[in-house]
């Protein structure tokens, strides 16, 4: 009972915070694509960071510049990838509109 309470609690207290905050237009967009992104991140991730990171070390040689770098790419690209995707599928047929939550 107790657990349900803080969570209730918790959740409430989310919900208002990000009510008092203004939109933000960028996550709207992002939260448009969130099905692709939620489905093909992992994908982005292992693929491309681990060929991107191994290329990195082979330039900096196990420099921290190197994991830093990778560990910023491969953030944007797990966001950028997915909706590309989604937007090119959107394109070549309108059977792909639920892909990206656009009308």
């Amino acid at each position: 009972m107790v657990g349900f309470i803080a969570m209730s609690t918790l959740s409430a207290g989310i919900m208002m915070v990000f009510l008092k905050i203004g939109k933000a237009n960028w996550l709207m967009y992002i939260g448009r694509y969130a099905l692709p992104i939620y489905l093909l991140h992992l994908d982005v991730d292992l693929k491309v960071s681990r060929r991107l990171f191994s290329f990195l070390i082979n330039i900096y040689h196990e420099n921290n510049t190197a994991v830093f770098i990778t560990y910023l790419l491969s953030i944007v690209l797990a966001i950028v990838i997915p909706i590309t995707i989604s937007k090119l599928l959107m394109k070549i047929s309108p059977l792909f509109r639920y892909v990206g939550m656009e009308e």
